[in-house]
């Protein structure tokens, strides 16, 4: 159980370090990428209207 929760912790760690390197680099891309990402979740997540 230890080594499942260091590796979700290990995860997010670099998971919230790439995104903050990137961030500060190229705001422009991270912008992109969570407009890209945002979309694709509304499409999944919309309900069909018929």
């Amino acid at each position: 159980m230890s080594k499942i929760m260091i590796g979700v912790f290990l995860g997010v760690f670099v998971s919230a370090l790439t995104y903050e390197i990137l961030y500060r680099s190229n705001p422009e891309l991270i912008d992109r990428i969570k407009n890209k990402t945002m979309e694709k979740l509304d499409c999944l997540l919309a309900v069909n209207e018929v």
